[in-house]
């Protein structure tokens, strides 16, 4: 396997899992700010 194909598929799988840690983070701050709203 060549290094180049490993670098581009190891920073494409870092984009997946960045997405994903984003759109959790940003459903955290929407429960946060759903709860904050309720009080």
């Amino acid at each position: 396997m060549s290094n180049t194909y490993q670098k581009r598929k190891a920073s494409k799988e870092y984009g997946l899992y960045n997405k994903c840690k984003k759109l959790n983070d940003d459903e955290l701050f929407r429960l946060l700010d759903d709860r904050n709203s309720l009080t």
